[in-house]
């Protein structure tokens, strides 16, 4: 026959024809087209179940054989297809402890619907295994799988990304990029047509496995909110996302509703398929071990039956302690464990769960060279590295680190060679043991651990960040004794710019209790580096730096040698930053004259990118101005609550009609010729929530910048309860929230030096601390950024429990006449009390905005509350979780209306009820959450409850002084300062308290 030639083209330029009944499509080049969109997505490629699982856990699939049951029901789901007018559940929750089984189940699930033609895209999370542990490429790695499963809607993804440049950078959100990048393109492939064949089977499955493993809490929210509300939107689309996971608060509160089947895995017995795996797996060992073999031929069987029993009594369902169990029992002997597979079986009985077996095979090799520095970088590394590179990270030859592996095969993945892959272990739960202390003991991998890797491996920013926010560890001497250590290499920029970065990051950090300790260190490694002839530093001053700060305001009080330390040092970096980076920095120091007598906290450094170090010049606040003012620091909303009451929050979704009524009011803008509510007075009886709504109305001006200050009486809280320094707190946070406002702050304390005094009346401290210095900020202009999204706004909450009347008349008095002589401020005032004569007496006129909270319904968000509640409760409760297994649903629907009919409105008594609902057994009250509901609609109200709550402890010695002294105490002490003025131990007092 002969050949073709090369040259041949057929119908060139012709596409989409037909002849007789033949459908030719020419598509042109497309494997080059799909490469280049598969480059430009830039997908993780181990993520998917066709991952080398050795190299890329979780390393774990079913036995043959087993898991039937559970996977059946989930086919079954899957292939259900969608019927017009009835509800489809879009996504099926399979989830369970840790070692359940879960990833495996995934793994099978994948392969179903893969063989099928039906399989969208899998995704498998993992913990510190780089960005598979994150959402950043989360979407690209599914739309590539898209690509891949349906070649048609290759050209839509392309066309998204063609459309909106940005689409694949972090810039764009998840929710975008998933609805982009996959949900539409499926969505209209299907509109086309073009996978009407394997839509006959049924619909497209997507495999999303370890969502609990993504580090990236709010990506995980964000994903599932977006996806739930994809397929509220667009009920009937072929599509279902089975998700397996462990049970954590951030995935259960999204996929425990309705439109989501929930598969508790922990419900389904597993004896049989345990039992299945062991006697597979032993049979299979026994082909290959000499000793077992030889054992068999003089012993008979092993295991026996008897033993094949207690290991699965002592399994309990867990497929990664039967694993791990059998890897231990036939482990190859030892020089440092000679012991037989016989032997082992027996030792492994007695051990209590996965804990004691880590602890038995990590002691294997305890004893060699650097185990425990191997070891802890094995567990902390934000990416698993070969053998090689773990080496060179810790400076020891790569023989050392397989001597110490070799013995903990049973536990940690070690591969045969570099090209096989990277060390990791073998299962999450490792890592938890690892990094517990309570649980691992000497084998224990301190957060401190992560400054060591911070330092070796090129400054990987993720484990600075493990570092700071673990607050388990003593941060001023964890910083100090790696200060003592030896230099860091040669090739690393100098020890003083890596302290600088370093210490600074901490600044970031929500509750850093060491905070001067941080900016008087970074201050004085900032000098050091810049002063530094390394020509490096250029390198460190330009880099970039992804520390972002949440935008708080932080009020620091410290001494004058603090203050002038700070200085000497932030003057030394501006000198020789001017001086040798002028190019960089065009820093220079500009003082303000008008306010040259306010010694500037930074003396004004100038805009400097100091590796993402921005010292601002701004007006600072005096060193000593907030020492003299002498603020109560435990008064405003970002107190503790649990020391600091009111302890009480909006559940989330509830109250919101209330809410947006006040925003409303507080967003208002001051028009002229207009009368303007200055004041809203928000009024109800006690534990009708105005503690929780106050709360809420100051977080939400404080995170738009807008809050002025927020102060919440209590009463017996000692100051809080009282006038005397009303005044001062809230000025103090006034300079914080307005820096401006303290050089008139400052002038006024100079002008009348007995202001801060109780020699100088309540509105005289108002006027010149608080109105006066933010009008004049006003009329200066410095906040005129702000004021555009509206006026500022002071939350006092609690009115009625400060116990100075007299200041309150004066306080009150004072505030409207202060309105009245100045209407056009932009300042809003929201109070929160009780009705009582000398406060209502007050505020009920013309110029104050009235709510009663009573007149608001609130049986629906007393609902939410308690359903919620009673929801968390179930799932850390085995009493309720096995009574709902074998009665149904607790507590019903009629107990639910029962509950919020004898609540009445009030939601401390809701809280409370709760509280003693399901409280625990104790031995003088041993009955259950079940028992307790009906027993508590038979209590009018509080005082009974508080009466029952306390008779559980009534009858232990020193009860009637311990609940004397606490309810009397003019202001509250620890457990320790109460034993004291009591005479008594310490341990007693928590016993008796009523909880």
């Amino acid at each position: 026959m002969a050949a073709t030639p090369s040259n041949i083209q057929v119908l060139p330029h012709a596409h989409d024809f037909r002849i007789d009944q033949q459908i030719i499509n020419i598509f042109g080049n497309v494997s080059n087209e799909r490469r280049d969109l598969i480059l430009r997505l830039n997908p993780i490629t181990d993520a998917s179940h066709t991952r080398n699982r050795k190299t890329s856990p979780p390393d774990s699939e079913c036995f043959p054989g087993t898991r039937k049951v559970v996977i059946k029901g989930i086919t079954s789901w899957a292939d259900t297809r969608i019927v017009l007018g009835t509800t489809t559940a879009h996504v099926y929750w399979s989830h369970g402890f840790a070692g359940s089984g879960k990833s495996a189940i995934s793994l099978e699930i994948a392969r179903i619907y893969a063989s099928s033609g039906r399989l969208l895209a899998s995704y498998f999370f993992f913990r510190n295994a780089g960005e598979r542990s994150e959402m950043t490429r989360f979407a690209g790695t599914l739309a590539s799988q898209l690509a891949a499963a349906v070649p048609a809607t290759a050209s839509f993804i392309k066309a998204a990304i063609e459309a909106e440049p940005g689409l694949l950078t972090q810039g764009v959100s998840l929710a975008t990029q998933l609805e982009q990048l996959f949900y539409e393109p499926f969505r209209a492939a299907v509109k086309r047509g073009a996978i009407v064949k394997a839509l006959t089977k049924g619909p497209f499955v997507v495999v999303i496995d370890g969502l609990d493993e993504c580090e990236d809490k709010q990506g995980v929210t964000d994903f599932v909110d977006h996806m739930l509300d994809y397929f509220k939107r667009h009920p009937s689309i072929p599509l279902r996302f089975f998700i397996a996971s462990r049970v954590e608060e951030h995935i259960r509160t999204r996929l425990q509703n309705d439109v989501v089947v929930l598969d508790n895995l922990d419900s389904h017995g597993a004896d049989k398929d345990i039992e299945m795996y062991l006697e597979g797996s032993f049979q299979a060992a026994a082909l290959k071990d000499r000793v077992i073999q030889e054992y068999a031929q003089a012993h008979g069987k092993w295991p026996t039956q008897s033993d094949m029993n207690e290991l699965i009594v002592h399994i309990k369902g867990s497929f990664v302690l039967a694993s791990t169990m059998f890897k231990f029992i036939v482990q190859p002997a030892a020089e440092e464990d000679p012991s037989t597979p016989m032997k082992r079986l027996p030792l492994t009985l007695k051990l209590n769960g996965l804990d004691p077996l880590y602890a038995q095979t990590l002691a294997r090799s305890q004893h060699l060279s650097h185990f425990c520095h191997i070891i802890s970088t094995i567990a902390l590394l934000s990416e698993p590295l070969p053998i090689v590179k773990l080496a060179s990270l810790l400076g020891i030859e790569a023989f050392e680190i397989v001597h110490v592996l070799l013995n903990l095969q049973a536990i940690i993945h070690v591969p045969g060679t570099d090209q096989e892959g990277e060390v990791t272990l073998c299962h999450t739960s490792l890592r938890d043991f690892l990094t517990t202390e309570s649980r691992s003991g000497q084998f224990f991998v301190p957060p401190s651990f992560h400054l060591y890797l911070y330092g070796k491996w090129s400054f990987v920013d993720a484990h600075w960040r493990c570092f700071v926010q673990s607050g388990a560890c003593d941060f001023v001497n964890e910083i100090e004794r790696f200060k003592a250590c030896q230099p860091l290499h040669v090739d690393r920029i100098p020890y003083c710019a890596f302290l600088c970065t370093m210490v600074f990051y901490s600044l970031l950090k929500k509750g850093l209790d060491n905070i001067l300790y941080a900016l008087t260190e970074s201050a004085s490694q900032l000098a050091l580096a810049v002063e530094s002839p390394d020509p490096r530093i250029r390198l460190w001053l330009e880099a970039s730096y992804d520390g972002k700060p949440d935008g708080r305001l932080l009020t620091v009080q410290f001494t004058e040698q603090i203050y002038e330390t700070l200085k000497h040092d932030l003057q030394r970096a501006s000198t020789a930053i001017r001086d040798k980076f002028t190019e960089i920095s065009g820093c220079r120091y500009v003082p303000n004259e008008e306010e040259s007598r306010f010694r500037l906290f930074s003396d004004s450094v100038g805009s400097v990118h100091l590796s993402g170090i921005k010292i601002f010049n701004t007006i600072a606040i005096p060193p000593d101005l907030i020492l003299r003012l002498n603020p109560i620091i435990d008064a405003s909303h970002t107190r503790n609550l649990k020391t600091s009451p009111p302890d009480s929050e909006c559940f989330p979704g509830t109250r919101r009609v209330v809410i947006k009524g006040i925003t409303n009011w507080a967003d208002t803008r001051i028009v002229l010729g207009t009368t303007t509510a200055h004041v809203y007075w928000f009024h109800g009886f006690a534990g009708s929530g105005k503690s929780a709504v106050s709360l809420e109305i100051a977080r939400i001006y404080a995170g738009s910048g807008r809050l002025l200050a927020s102060y919440f009486f209590f009463r017996g809280a000692g100051d809080r309860s009282g006038m005397t320094r009303f005044a001062v707190t809230l000025a103090s946070q006034l300079v914080a929230a307005v820096p401006a406002t303290a050089p008139f702050i400052g002038a006024a304390i100079e002008a009348e030096p007995g202001l801060l005094t109780q020699g100088v009346s309540l509105a005289t401290q108002l006027e010149r601390l608080i109105y006066e210095p933010f009008r004049a900020a006003v009329k200066r202009g410095v906040i005129v950024q702000t004021l555009i999204k509206g006026p500022f706004v002071v939350v006092i909450d609690g009115l009625d429990e400060c116990e100075d009347k007299q200041g309150v008349m004066d306080f009150i008095d004072h505030m409207l006449d202060y309105f009245k002589r100045h209407s056009s401020i932009p300042l809003r005032f929201f109070i929160a009390s009780r009705v009582e004569e000398h406060i209502r007496t007050r505020l009920q006129n013309d110029g104050v905005r009235l709510d009663n909270l009573p007149s608001h319904g609130v049986d629906k968000d007393i609902e939410m509350f308690l359903e919620g509640s009673f929801k968390a409760a179930t799932l850390d409760n085995c009493v309720i979780q096995e009574y709902v297994r074998a009665r149904g649903e607790w507590p019903t629907t009629s107990d639910m209306n029962e509950l919020i009919m004898h609540i009445n409105g009030s939601f401390v008594l809701a809280s409370t009820v709760f509280k003693f609902i399901v409280q625990p057994a104790t031995e003088e009250d041993p009955s259950t959450p079940m028992e307790r509901l009906p027993l508590t609609l038979k209590i009018n109200g509080l005082d009974p409850l508080y009466a029952q709550t306390l008779a559980r402890s009534q009858h232990l010695p020193h009860f009637r002084h311990i609940i004397s002294t606490i309810a009397l105490l003019s202001e509250p002490l620890p457990v320790v300062g109460i034993a004291s003025l009591l005479g008594i131990e310490a341990f007693e007092e928590p016993t008796k308290r009523a909880k």
